[in-house]
């Protein structure tokens, strides 16, 4: 697989991404089509390609930049979701089935409107370039712009809905907990159970750690439930990601809250 040299500025920083790759709540795309294998599949099977990526990329239109996050399968699936740089609009988010290109170097998303958005992205090392709207390259200084940096924390492509805080089960609720991390800025946001929550949060040696977060001042009859899930978002300094969930644990080793994946 090619390599494309130095990664884009606004990549890892970034994952935090999307209220819904998460949330997004835009239109269901069509029925998929079948996707394409690769030409030399074994070539493509050996490489880790499958997995989220993110970035901030020029407008085709030369507007406002789009954070992405496109995730693909092993099965020739993917989401995507797309929304203007730093604007608290909800997402876009598309999913279908995507084709190899000939070569094995890069890939087209399918079951998508192609009008106005790039579908192309070639397959680097860690990475994807988003193509123009014809499969050619973009080049010249702003090249890097364009590339998708691999989520190599687990945490992107996610609503991760709170099941479990501090060893016990939440039952399923009209507005449980969740959050969603955006990789563009290492931003965070969700819902603490009654209350809007966002801010950053913070990496630092492949730990996760939450600094204090801002949340809405609404009143509702129940708040022990957000108050303790606050105060687990606050104790967390390492993360796992493990069978389609996210762990919080504290600086003891011990289980705060844990998420499923929707």
């Amino acid at each position: 697989m090619a390599n494309y040299g130095s990664p884009m500025q606004t990549a890892l920083p970034l994952l935090a991404i999307f209220t819904t790759l998460l949330l997004g709540c835009a239109p269901q795309t069509p029925a998929a089509q079948a996707g394409e294998p690769a030409p030399d599949a074994r070539q493509i099977q050996s490489t880790d390609w499958a997995g989220v990526y993110a970035g901030t990329v020029p407008a085709p239109n030369g507007g406002t930049a789009i954070e992405t996050v496109l995730q693909i399968h092993p099965d020739t699936t993917y989401t995507l979701v797309t929304r203007p740089a730093g604007s608290p609009v909800e997402p876009q988010r598309f999913s279908g089935r995507f084709a190899w290109q000939p070569d094995g170097k890069g890939l087209k998303l399918l079951d998508i409107d192609s009008t106005d958005r790039p579908i192309y992205y070639a397959v680097g090392d860690g990475l994807l370039r988003q193509q123009d709207l014809v499969t050619v390259s973009i080049e010249g200084r702003s090249t890097n712009n364009y590339d998708l940096q691999k989520d190599s924390l687990g945490l992107a492509g996610q609503r991760w809905e709170l099941s479990e805080l501090d060893g016990t089960p939440l039952p399923r609720a009209k507005q449980n907990p969740y959050l969603t991390f955006f990789l563009t800025d290492q931003r965070v946001q969700g819902h603490a159970g009654c209350n809007s929550l966002s801010g950053n949060y913070r990496v630092e040696s492949g730990e996760l750690a939450f600094p204090p977060l801002v949340t809405t001042k609404m009143a509702c009859p129940q708040l022990e439930v957000e108050k303790k899930f606050l105060e687990a978002l606050h104790a967390t300094t390492n993360h796992e990601v493990k069978d389609g969930q996210l762990i919080l644990k504290d600086g003891s080793g011990k289980v705060r809250a844990v998420f499923k994946g929707q």
